[in-house]
């Protein structure tokens, strides 16, 4: 078509009154052009789990379901056929010709069956209509007329962007793909390579560009890039990119900027995952024990729980981990972190020793006492139900971290080591003790801007409150801590403190309410896999189950479960306490053990 521009432009410029109306791949880049791109049809989200009649008012499955009835007329969407219909059409990015071509499919194959040869998109979407040119009867001849009609340069460019999955922005762009050997420059190449439909321009959260090439484009540029023979060398580009990219976060995701850094790194994650899986495969040890070791933070916050663990053990199988000590401590720490969080007390245990008998050699004292503070947790909490007092080996660590931190002068060390103490107290039901150590954390905690120790502490002491039957001034905890976490969008933190307010709500008779949150909190548990809420519930008398088989309280309990995240928390925080409420048998009072 653009071939046709100076003629176009001669007619427009003869004929003031018309207007030309053109489809073409490019701009015809003549004077007055508007542009009106034409985007990918709409796709559901499969993980959403819509209904039939949901599902059938997005285009792209709309159009699935016409092209499908063409070759099979009784076709439609059932129950059974949906989930596998919204994947084709997302795994499809909603392009038109893949869909039809798809969907012409379905008088040999049922689309359950085709979603599980759909990693082979651009062999298995042949046979359209013979009736179209060539390179609309197969999408690899779609592609492959698009790529054809680049300049050698732009074909590079091209290739050498597939390495990232799902975007990435320009300075990714600058770092991994060399622009020296090519003869345009790079924002040229991506201009280009965007007027033409290959690549798409999407504003990242913070408006920064981010360039984003749809998945059944990079199938078809990866094998291209694999028959340049440049694919190892860009794909270790890539993975040393983004294990720089996770180490610069790391020490961020604590601090003041962490809901930047943490949203940065959400952005990031498939190209993250896919450096991971790079290292793994190819026994890249350093680099993927430096991934697995700066990411786990993030895993934890943002709720991906058991995907880092497995990642995590992965990365410490591979050959060569003990030619890094330092690295390969961290990963345990990790590890260990991970497992905590899951509540997987042994296996943070284990992992938690081993990184202490590694941080021993090294010999870096800040590392240590992190070290020792860390194990604290799990083997305070591993059986924690016997007697008070009976050789805590627990207490011996937190001393021997609390003393570490003070011969630093380490303060947050020292705030953090209070707060150990303060989870001890807890864990023995000796709440007074617990509270002292709790406010002395708490000062320490906001003096020196440490907000995620500080809404740990605001929990803890909130559950003491609702266990002794203070409840206002635990709403008041609790409402700070949950405010924290959710500006943070810390998933892990905010799943404990709603939980937190359920065991609130019960203890103040609100059972209705109580059930609301507890319905969200256990789909919050199932999505992000944290384990911690069943040791806190123990600790003060909480059981959600009589909850949830109440019969009259049962709907309560299902709409929470359906409720958008937002919505909790905006509920949890609506909870009032009314003036000389009672706390309620169960909730409140010492529980009976």
């Amino acid at each position: 078509m653009s071939d046709s521009s100076p003629k176009i432009a001669e007619l427009l410029g003869a004929a003031p009154g018309l207007s030309v109306l053109a489809t073409s791949r490019s701009a015809l880049r003549i004077y007055g052009e508007r542009e009106y791109p034409v985007p990918p049809l709409a796709t559901p989200d499969p993980r959403r789990h819509d209904s039939v009649e949901s599902l059938t008012q997005y285009e792209s499955v709309a159009l699935f379901i016409e092209r499908a009835m063409a070759v099979k007329p009784d076709f439609s969407v059932t129950n059974e056929n949906a989930p596998a219909v919204a994947e084709i059409s997302a795994r499809l990015d909603g392009l038109p010709l893949a869909i039809e071509l798809a969907a012409a499919r379905v008088n040999v194959l049922a689309p359950q069956a085709m979603l599980a040869r759909l990693g082979d998109r651009l062999n298995l979407l042949s046979g359209g209509g013979r009736d179209r040119p060539e390179r609309q009867q197969t999408l690899r001849g779609a592609i492959d007329w698009s790529y054809e009609l680049l300049t050698d340069d732009e074909r590079a460019l091209f290739r050498r962007l597939s390495v990232f999955l799902r975007g990435a922005r320009l300075d990714a762009i600058e770092k991994v793909c060399p622009g020296d050997e090519l003869h345009i420059d790079l924002l040229d190449g991506l201009s280009s390579l965007v007027e033409k439909s290959l690549l798409r321009q999407v504003p990242a959260g913070d408006g920064e560009p981010r360039f984003l090439m749809l998945g059944t484009i990079r199938e078809y540029a990866l094998e291209r890039l694999a028959e340049s023979g440049r694919a190892d060398e860009l794909h270790r580009r890539h993975a040393e990119h983004f294990a720089g990219l996770v180490s610069q976060a790391a020490p961020n995701l604590l601090g003041d900027d962490k809901r930047k850094w943490l949203d940065w790194l959400e952005e990031d994650h498939d190209n993250i995952r896919d450096a991971i899986d790079w290292a793994t495969e190819n026994a890249e040890t350093l680099i993927a024990l430096r991934l697995v070791a700066g990411l786990w933070r993030f895993w934890q916050m943002r709720g991906y729980l058991v995907e880092g663990n497995q990642r995590t053990k992965r990365a410490l199988d591979l050959p060569g981990v003990a030619d890094h000590s330092l690295e390969h401590a961290d990963a345990l720490e990790a590890l260990g972190g991970l497992n905590w969080w899951m509540g997987d007390f042994p296996a943070c245990i284990a992992a938690y020793r081993a990184c202490l008998e590694l941080r021993k050699e090294i010999g870096d004292l800040g590392l240590l006492a992190e070290a020792y503070y860390n194990l604290s947790f799990p083997v305070g909490f591993y059986g924690f139900d016997k007697p008070p007092g009976s050789g805590d080996e627990s207490l011996e660590l937190i001393a021997e971290a609390m003393r570490i931190f003070k011969d630093l002068g380490d303060r947050a060390g020292v705030a953090k080591a209070e707060w150990a103490y303060l989870t001890v107290g807890w864990r023995d039901r000796q709440f007074e003790t617990a509270r002292l150590h709790g406010e002395a954390a708490v000062p320490l905690f906001r003096e020196l801007g440490d907000q995620f120790m500080l809404a740990w502490s605001l929990y803890d002491l909130g559950e003491i409150d609702v266990a002794e039957g203070g409840l206002q001034i635990a709403r008041e905890r609790l409402a700070e801590a949950l405010r924290i976490f959710v500006d943070a969008g810390d998933v892990s933190g905010y799943t404990l403190v709603l939980d937190a307010f359920a065991a609130l709500c019960m203890a103040m008779g609100d059972l209705e309410r109580a059930a609301r949150i507890s319905g969200a909190v256990d789909n919050l548990e199932r999505l992000t896999g944290a384990g911690l809420n069943p040791l806190n519930r123990t600790i003060i008398g909480y059981d959600p189950s009589a909850l949830r088989d109440r019969p009259e309280l049962r709907a309560a309990w299902d709409e929470g479960a359906r409720m958008e995240i937002q919505d909790v928390i905006a509920y949890a925080l609506e909870t009032e306490v009314p003036e000389g409420v009672a706390p309620q048998t169960g909730v409140g009072s010492a529980p009976a053990f």
